[in-house]
């Protein structure tokens, strides 16, 4: 992965009751390619804010926005 950055996703319990715990609707949200590619592109230009941070995604989902900070330069990378 580029930035060295570590991912580590966490699930809990309480996530299994809200609607967007669903796969189809990440699976929506993800190709969504007009949202998931400015998420991406505000990332990758602003990669001084994350060099070597360490970033928390809470309610990651997909995991795709944690995965955009690794990419960036993330040092480490935390999915709730």
């Amino acid at each position: 992965m580029h930035g060295g950055g570590v991912v580590r996703a966490h699930l809990c319990a309480c996530c299994s009751r809200r609607s967007y715990a669903y796969l189809y609707h990440q699976k929506d949200m993800l190709e969504d390619h007009k949202r998931t590619g400015a998420y991406y592109n505000a990332c990758m230009q602003n990669r001084a804010q994350f060099a070597g941070k360490v970033v928390l995604d809470v309610g990651t989902g997909s995991g795709i926005l944690a995965i955009f900070a690794a990419k960036a330069g993330g040092r480490v990378v935390e999915g709730t």
